[in-house]
């Protein structure tokens, strides 16, 4: 018996696993992938590895702070796999057919207790399976249980790159003659192509057997096309659309992003695909094989996926939101200071994830700040950083990382009236902050003379209509705590933005997590963004 102490990390795929019930409450689970394939044993060199995280998922919001034990069962896996263990987990003992691994601490949202690395086993034939199972048990939670298929062989789709232009106009077309193949050792049942781009890009044609959707608040500024083919997909051979698939940079385009993946047909992927969605066109788009390859065994679940960065020749109005404002002595009044993107194009910094425009707000005289939101920092009256954060001259407020085509920013503050001082000019600018204090001009925006409006507290001259975007109203008994708010698709955030992946327009392979966030992210996506549901390898250019 030997003793492994590994450096635990986090990151999770979902496997639910189940034991027996030990306390009442939501059910913690095994996380890992329910199936994996492994490549075919060689006939020369040495077996290609497979890596496996196992872990435990905690639903809840809050950490767990006490010892479990998961148990993984390897005897399901005699004469398919050997196993070996990575670079990630916790103490870990392990006798020929079990390992037991014990640790302390579920954060929020779970962590990898093991990683496990797997190769086919010498003799093992195309299509032999097995299984691992896996228990888990810690005092007052419940675990759950369930078992990973693993297979020797099976398809494995990889995406071929596009050859694109990533400089644009506005109006421009691209063809995308979308080709892929099946380097695996048995076909694919169905495959799903998923076609994600960002606000900028849309796609010419339409097919009854696709559906585009906008994505959700995490992935703001990008939307799906999920298209899906039935039969199947065998090895050997290259697949190729069989109608043409045309990119348009619109109105709003600006710096846009194309990423392209295709995978076997699941559940997941189905769900996306809503037949009801969107008017019926009476034509179908289809894949059809083009090409015989030499056989590969490179079996490899993450090279099915490419990524393209475009640049469109066009501009985006921001234009600061003028206020005034009106109240009595020891009044508290609120107001919300911004701005409006007029377009045409809506302005994403989809790969740094770093702030689209900075607000800059000087207070009028006779007014004291009271409340105010995270994503802006009090400042001095020459722009320099200030400790104290509320009754500050001058305050910097930065934007999301996207601000779509007619959103307007809006940062919610509070003022006290300290005494009346008709026509006290203040004021609010947008612009891109300069680490001399200063307020720069966007490089996107070539309409200067409204990146400044006038904010004015106590006007002699009332307008005959209402400032746009003033919202003051008298209150009482404000308390320094407020968070920033967006209307028409923009994203001011309380905290620091969120990368949605990696910056840059590079050629790059390896390993990308859940976006956007990357997702990310996006990151970006994570996933970002970005914002996948896998980790996949991939392929950016542009």
């Amino acid at each position: 018996m030997r003793r492994i102490s590994l450096l635990a990390a986090a990151g999770l795929m979902a496997l639910g696993l189940t034991t027996p019930a030990h306390a009442a409450g939501p059910d913690y689970a095994v996380s890992g992938p329910t199936e994996v394939g492994l490549n075919p044993y060689p006939a020369k060199g040495s077996p290609k590895k497979t890596t496996v995280d196992i872990g435990i998922t905690n639903p809840t919001s809050k950490d767990f702070h006490g010892t479990y034990t998961l148990t993984l069962d390897l005897a399901g896996l005699k004469g398919v796999a050997d196993v070996a263990l990575g670079e990630v987990g916790d103490d870990c003992e392990r006798t020929a057919d079990t390992l037991v691994c014990e640790g302390s601490s579920l954060w929020a949202g779970g962590r990898t207790v093991v990683q496990l690395r797997l190769t086919a086993a010498k003799g093992a034939k195309d299509g032999a399976h097995g299984t691992v199972a896996v228990t888990g048990k810690a005092a007052g939670i419940r675990i759950s249980p369930r078992t990973t298929t693993v297979t020797v062989g099976g398809p494995d789709l990889v995406m071929q790159r596009l050859h694109l232009k990533n400089r644009m106009k506005v109006g421009d077309r691209q063809a995308t003659p979308i080709s892929f193949e099946n380097k695996g050792t048995r076909p694919a049942d169905g495959v799903v192509l998923e076609l994600l781009h960002t606000r900028g890009l849309e796609f010419v044609e339409k097919y009854d057997n696709c559906t585009f959707r906008p994505n959700g608040p995490q992935q703001r500024g990008w939307g799906t096309t999920v298209c899906t083919f039935e039969g199947s997909f065998e090895p050997k051979y290259v697949y190729e659309l069989d109608a043409p698939l045309h990119l348009k940079a619109t109105q709003r385009a600006w710096y846009d992003s194309f990423i392209y993946r295709i995978k076997e047909t699941g559940a997941a992927s189905t769900a996306l695909n809503d037949s009801k969605a969107g008017p019926k066109t009476g034509v179908r788009i289809g894949a059809k094989r083009v090409l015989a390859q030499p056989y590969s065994s490179d079996l490899n679940p993450w090279d099915n996926q490419q990524e393209f960065d475009f640049q469109t020749a066009n501009t985006a109005d921001f234009a600061a939101t003028p206020l005034a404002l009106d109240g009595k002595a020891g009044e508290q009044v609120k107001a919300r200071f911004g701005f409006r993107n007029q377009g045409p194009a809506w302005i994403g910094n989809i790969r740094s994830g770093e702030p689209v425009a900075t607000v800059d707000i000087r207070v009028p005289a006779g007014a004291s700040v009271t409340r105010k939101p995270k994503a802006c920092a009090a400042l001095s009256a020459d722009g320099t950083p200030r400790e104290r954060q509320l009754g500050a001259p001058r305050y910097r407020c930065q934007s999301g990382y996207t601000v779509l085509d007619g959103a307007s920013v809006t940062f919610p503050f509070e003022l006290r009236i300290d005494r009346v001082v008709p026509d006290a000019k203040g004021s609010v600018a947008v612009g891109t902050w300069a680490p001399d204090g200063r307020l720069g001009r966007l490089a996107f925006d070539p309409k200067h003379a409204n990146d400044t409006a006038a904010l004015v507290l106590n006007p002699t001259r009332v307008p005959t209509q209402p400032t746009p975007g003033a919202t003051a109203t008298p209150t009482t008994g404000a308390t320094p705590a407020a968070t920033p708010s967006a209307t028409g698709g923009a994203t001011p955030s309380a905290t620091a933005p969120t990368a949605t992946g990696p910056g840059g327009n590079l050629a790059s392979t390896g390993s990308s997590a859940a976006l956007l966030a990357g997702a990310a992210a996006i990151a970006l996506i994570g996933g970002a963004g970005l914002f996948l549901a896998t980790r996949r390898r991939t392929g950016r250019h542009g």
